[in-house]
């Protein structure tokens, strides 16, 4: 159990290096024709960096999402955020500079995203949105009386909830092929 209490990304703060990293996806359904292969790792401590290295060398694979809970891989031809139900973020960048930022296997750090969030807090106020950046722009124009600085869209529920700070526990992480977890201290 601690093992995999190591492999949970906690993120209790916001003062980070690149706001991109605070965006988060989840209930993502990937169409068979991304999925280029799945598999069970045993979770240890370094069972990201093995799904990543397998992306690395599988033809066609950009992109893939570990989730530790469960311990599995799966290899992506593209990240396909747009199958993803769940988004949440800042109130900057924009969010589609973040969530579509999907350069390829060559990518950068800041192409690595949380998936499958437990936030920390309640909700400060919650209300209707038709989309996820209707969402982030309720939260640029209102968040601000509420003392919000997060959002969380739920496009099943067509829900849009403001958080004070966002943080929260996530299970699962998605990336490019390159550069690698360690490198981007993931």
């Amino acid at each position: 159990m601690k093992l995999l209490a190591v492999t949970l990304w906690t993120l209790v703060s916001l003062v980070v290096a690149d706001p991109c990293n605070e965006f988060t996806l989840a209930e993502c359904s990937f169409e068979s024709a991304e999925v280029i292969y799945e598999y069970n790792v045993h979770p240890t401590e370094d069972s990201i960096e093995l799904c990543q290295l397998v992306c690395q060398t599988e033809k066609g694979c950009n992109f893939f999402r570990y989730t530790a809970v469960h311990g599995k891989c799966v290899l992506l031809r593209h990240r396909a955020a747009e199958s993803c139900e769940v988004v949440s973020g800042l109130m900057e960048p924009d969010l589609n500079t973040c969530i579509d930022n999907a350069a390829g296997p060559e990518g950068d750090c800041t192409e690595f995203l949380d998936e499958d969030c437990t936030f920390d807090e309640d909700p400060l106020v919650s209300f209707d949105a038709y989309d996820a950046v209707d969402c982030q722009e309720e939260l640029n124009l209102i968040g601000s009386t509420y003392a919000a600085t997060y959002f969380v869209y739920d496009g099943i529920t067509g829900q849009c909830d403001f958080y004070e700070t966002g943080a929260r526990t996530c299970v699962s992480m998605n990336g490019p092929a390159f550069p690698s977890v360690t490198e981007c201290g993931k």
